[in-house]
């Protein structure tokens, strides 16, 4: 071996074991700072239609909702103490119905029953703390439910209508965020973000392909790309069963590496999916985009 050859074979080394020598890498993580409190509003809007015996019904929801995260007891591992809570729900429903507009701020209705069956649904959610850990990846553990909550869940348990159990409401919260790599990582970088929510008719599994493409050079934050997979494995002898046919989606995050938390996630996506009850079977496509944003 020449030494031209030998250098080359030590750089070649060189760069197999020390991680990304000479490449710009950031350490992404959640910073909690105790008694703070992050403001977010979750925005969504969905198309979805439903195609029954030859006719084809399409319907439209827009959805606002602003939630706490208030930040308790930070342990020296980063881990911290969350609260978080739903302040208030908005959301102007369209179909063959009519429109339904709803906002929990505002004074009940009791002349509508579509209107006082969300307020019944909301009213179990809005104003109720929910105390979990946190740690530095956004992984969420110890989760804890308000006993009222509890008590009002498990009184309609079994109902048709009730779209939540104790189990499916700790499991969505367990899952309420992207999980970052946990260490440093350059730009082109890659890793898999798992998320499994429980929900009546069955349990839902998304995997996230999160890549790292780098600090935007105008927002100043990280941007990391995401690529969604999504399964349903349906639950035996549910009311309803749902078979998911295809699912496309695309998202992407902004970090804000400094402050260590997320400022802005975007969530495309497309189901389409068959529907069936009582016999009856009804094919589904959604189109979904869903944008959370940092409040100043």
């Amino acid at each position: 071996m020449t030494i031209r050859a030998a250098v080359m074979q030590l750089a070649l080394s060189v760069l197999m074991f020390v991680p990304a020598a000479g490449i710009a890498q950031e350490d992404l993580q959640w910073k909690f700072q105790s008694g703070e409190t992050l403001k977010y509003t979750v925005q969504q809007k969905m198309q979805t239609s439903l195609t029954s015996g030859g006719r084809t019904f399409n319907s439209s929801l827009q959805q606002t909702m602003n939630m706490s995260w208030k930040i308790g007891a930070v342990a020296p591992s980063g881990d911290g103490t969350v609260t978080q809570s739903v302040d208030r729900v908005q959301l102007t429903s369209e179909g063959p119905g009519g429109t339904v507009t709803f906002d929990s701020a505002a004074e009940k209705n009791t002349s509508s029953p579509q209107l006082n069956a969300l307020s019944e649904t909301y009213g179990k959610i809005i104003g109720q703390e929910f105390a979990m850990t946190m740690k530095p990846t956004g992984k969420v553990e110890n989760v804890k439910i308000p006993d009222s909550l509890l008590q009002s869940i498990r009184k309609s348990a079994g109902s048709a209508t009730n779209p939540l159990t104790e189990e499916s409401l700790r499991s969505m919260m367990e899952q309420a965020s992207v999980t970052l790599p946990g260490g440093p990582i350059a730009a082109g970088q890659s890793w898999d973000s798992t998320q499994t929510v429980d929900l009546p008719f069955g349990q839902m599994k998304i995997v996230s392909n999160m890549t790292y493409e780098g600090i935007d050079t105008t927002t100043k934050m990280a941007k990391i790309k995401m690529k969604p997979s999504i399964s349903i494995t349906p639950k035996e002898n549910a009311a309803i069963q749902m078979t998911l046919k295809s699912a496309e989606g695309v998202g992407q995050v902004q970090f804000d590496q400094v402050k260590g938390r997320i400022s802005r996630s975007e969530l495309d996506l497309t189901l389409t999916m068959t529907v069936s009850r009582d016999g009856t079977s009804v094919d589904q496509t959604t189109v979904q985009k869903t944008v959370m944003q940092l409040n100043p």
